[in-house]
């Protein structure tokens, strides 16, 4: 093997690798399912081996080498001859079961990184002129912008080769994966790198317990850290709140983002054993600073870590003002966060409590939610003791609560999590009210 093709990955690649050849082998996969119409197979062939040709991220492998550790290897444009996976299943009699099977296998698909790449596309035809396309991709080379610049150039691309006149819309990348890797050990070393560390030592000092949750009579501190299933419970904030939210964000000239975290922080000191005060959230946060690293298929997404202290003596207005001023101040050193880098080896990652994701704003909105219940589902992959996601949509907020059994009992989630629907309502209603009177 030739060293000069040989290139560094970053410390939650090489984290990844190493879960991958030990006993943790976890599908980590990202999934984009479209249905489609009178396709043209060959131009959909074609587009998906322009992209391939197009990011090199999507034509690598990966390797470990003695004294460098894991690597990534870019192979040439041909290496990979067939992309895309054509199955038919239209004389098949339950043809929903089967893709739904399919679905599921490519979900839990474990991708073997030494020998091919890190992403599955496969067509399949269930009916005359109508098929599924399943593209999955590992979180190695993959992130939520990742799927969607997936999805946007793949039929980009479609529409150009289904074009007898074809021409390529797309000019080369100035930057690839590779590019952005060099340039984040650049920034994470010499002084910059002793500015990060002690923002970050400053940050962790006297960390906040672990949470506990006061209505969970389970609770065991000799349980597993790590259970092997991690719960979900998606919940709903309506339309009509959801747009008062979106009104009041925009009086006070704050995010949404700021908004919910305010939220979030009162809501993890209401549920918590002996009303804890003081909290250290993680939220991922996109580190493509540039527009060429924009382009670039990759798990660019570095963490906003955000520490305050709810006091019960301020408003909700207050405490936003605290909270803007607390992620604002982190938000110059969100391309230094990478939890799995040596170089906080000695900070308490893993006492951090809790975790917030927000996918989107209200200037991304998806389309109209078409499931306005409840309901809960269970995973084998462990992640965070405890975290919310939000998505937001035209017709209200998706809200998937996330978080281990030995946190919080199944029984209890659905109450817990109407406890953070309470603080939102307060929040919008009453603004300027101290929280310590506030009803929840």
């Amino acid at each position: 093997m030739n060293d000069d093709n040989l290139y560094e990955v970053l410390p939650r690649m090489a984290k990844r690798y190493n879960e991958y050849i030990s006993n943790i082998q976890q599908p980590y996969n990202n999934l984009i399912i479209v249905e489609l119409s009178d396709i043209n197979e060959k131009a959909l062939s074609n587009a998906l081996d322009a992209l391939v040709s197009r990011h090199e991220s999507l034509r690598t492998l990966f390797y470990y080498k003695e004294g460098r550790g894991v690597l990534q290897r870019i192979c040439t444009k041909d290496r990979f001859s067939q992309n895309l996976i054509l199955t038919d299943i239209s004389k098949e009699e339950n043809k929903k079961k089967t893709i739904e099977s399919i679905i599921e296998t490519s979900r839990n698909h474990l991708f073997d990184f030494k020998r091919e790449p890190c992403f599955r596309c496969e067509l399949i035809k269930y009916d005359r002129n109508k098929d599924v396309l399943i593209f999955i991709i590992d979180h190695m080379v993959s992130d939520n912008i990742s799927k969607n610049i997936v999805e946007k150039e793949l039929f980009t691309l479609y529409d150009a080769y289904n074009n007898k006149e074809f021409v390529n819309p797309f000019t080369p990348l100035k930057k690839q994966l590779k590019d952005y890797i060099n340039y984040f050990y650049e920034e994470n070393k010499g002084d910059k790198l002793i500015y990060h560390q002690s923002f970050f030592k400053n940050l962790f000092k006297d960390t906040p317990p672990k949470l506990k949750i006061k209505s969970n009579n389970i609770y065991d501190e000799q349980v597993l850290l790590s259970p092997l299933e991690q719960h979900y419970y998606n919940f709903i904030i309506h339309e009509k709140m959801t747009n008062n939210i979106r009104d009041v964000i925009l009086e006070l000239k704050v995010t949404f983002y700021n908004f919910i975290l305010t939220a979030y922080f009162i809501f993890l000191n209401e549920i918590s054993i002996d009303n804890q005060s003081d909290f250290i959230v993680d939220s991922p946060i996109s580190t493509r600073l540039n527009e060429d690293f924009s382009k670039i298929i990759g798990w660019l997404t570095g963490g906003l870590v955000t520490r305050l202290k709810v006091n019960k003596d301020d408003t909700f207005n207050k405490l936003l003002q605290k909270c803007r001023f607390s992620y604002i101040e982190c938000l110059e050193h969100t391309f230094f966060v990478d939890k799995e880098s040596t170089y906080k080896a000695d900070l308490k990652w893993n006492e951090l409590p809790s975790y917030l994701n927000v996918t989107n704003d209200f200037n991304t909105d998806a389309g109209r939610l078409k499931d306005l219940k409840n309901y809960h589902f269970v995973s084998n992959k462990f992640f965070d003791n405890l975290s919310f996601s939000t998505t937001i949509y035209k017709n209200g907020i998706l809200v998937t609560c996330s978080y281990s059994d030995d946190l919080i009992n199944k029984s209890e989630v659905s109450n817990i999590c109407e406890k953070f629907i309470s603080i939102l309502d307060k929040a919008l209603n009453s603004p300027d009210l101290q929280i310590k009177y506030w009803e929840i």
